[in-house]
């Protein structure tokens, strides 16, 4: 007599069956997922940081050090930042992480280059190998990498591609290529990556004049610009003052040269500016004494001239103020001394000093 199975058996059969090839996939994914960490463990020198990583613990891969997986159990973040680890990076299983959106081994010893075969992790949206010495060119492969928002490959030993070859990369926020060997000029790229807040190119080899105006046209988020000890050289390029939402400028130690113009002033939103140790000559520009937000203005080491206006006092937030190694004159700007929060002042070797007497009165008063 044949066996009646009621239909709510029935169902949940089915929807097993159905979901079996999935749940095996799953499984068969994780599995490759936790043998490609391991080969890369094993490519690496020893560390007690990883004894997590074993092919006898596969079951709890998502409990493995650094390792956080999405609700499906597959790797979505390996953080490893400052393990101690060193190596390479060449071991490391760029095909068997489909769900990868976060990849941070800053702050360890890695060196060697990093693979084309970075593009792989088409899902990343997180990148950082700073403060490691990877070296060679920087692979073209890592702009294929649409979704990602967050690269950081400053403090290593880089190379400069052929910028040429890099795609625009629309979802990027923030750029860290500081602290490398990078010698070319503006990479091409960047100026058509308008998603960028946060640029930094700061103490490489980078040169040129910057005199096309399309370099900044487009990267109307910028709020943190830093392209300090590099050759760049010319006068700052008029697209750097429609950046209105610049919080920091940084080009300390480069090569500029000329007036700044007074459309300074249009950079509302700006709290720090480094111009030190550059060309720059003339006076200082009297919409900079608009910028009510600033905080940090450094202009050491450059032929600014002419009298310091005693506008200078409206610049109320200021904390630092630097004008050494300059050629200013004229009579002394009393009203700086109301500045009340000022806690750094440098006048020191100014060619020709200012005329005047500082007030026996005035009080300078400093928060702790």
């Amino acid at each position: 007599m044949a066996q009646y199975i009621k239909p709510h058996h029935l169902f949940h059969s089915v929807l097993f069956l159905s979901l079996l090839p999935s749940i095996l996939t799953t499984l068969a994914e994780t599995r490759r997922e936790g043998e490609a960490l391991v080969k890369w463990k094993n490519s690496l020198a020893p560390s007690s940081f990883l004894d997590t990583w074993s092919l006898t613990n596969l079951d709890d891969l998502c409990n493995w050090t650094g390792i956080t997986c999405n609700s499906a159990g597959s790797v979505s973040e390996i953080n490893l930042k400052q393990k101690q680890l060193s190596g390479t990076i060449s071991e490391f299983g760029f095909t068997s992480f489909p769900n990868l959106n976060n990849l941070n081994i800053a702050r360890n010893n890695f060196y060697g280059p990093i693979p084309p075969a970075i593009k792989n992790l088409t899902q990343l949206q997180y990148l950082d190998l700073s403060f490691n010495h990877l070296n060679g060119s920087i692979p073209y492969q890592v702009s294929h990498l649409q979704k990602l928002q967050i690269l950081h490959l400053s403090h290593n030993e880089l190379q400069a591609p052929n910028w040429s070859n890099f795609s625009s990369m629309p979802f990027l926020r923030i750029l860290g290529l500081g602290s490398n060997n990078l010698e070319s000029e503006f990479p091409e790229f960047i100026s058509n990556s308008h998603g960028l807040t946060f640029l930094d190119l700061s103490f490489n080899k980078f040169t040129g004049d910057l005199v096309h105006e399309s370099i900044f046209t487009d990267l109307r988020n910028l709020e943190n610009l830093h392209l300090a000890k590099n050759y760049f050289e010319g006068p700052i390029l008029p697209s750097i003052f429609k950046l209105s939402n610049l919080k920091i400028l940084e080009l300390s130690g480069n090569k500029f040269s000329g007036s700044i113009s007074n459309y300074i002033g249009l950079l509302s939103e700006l709290e720090t500016l480094y111009l030190d140790f550059n060309f720059f000559e003339g006076p200082i520009p009297p919409n900079i004494f608009n910028l009510s937000k600033l905080k940090i203005l450094e202009l050491t080491g450059n032929n600014f001239s002419g009298p310091v206006s005693n506008d200078i006092s409206l610049l109320s937030e200021l904390e630092n103020l630097n004008l050494a190694l300059n050629s200013f004159d004229g009579p002394f700007p009393s009203n700086m001394f109301n500045l009340t929060i000022l806690r750094h002042l440098n006048l020191y070797g100014n060619k020709n000093l200012f005329k005047g007497s500082i007030p026996l009165d005035i009080k300078i008063s400093h928060k702790d």
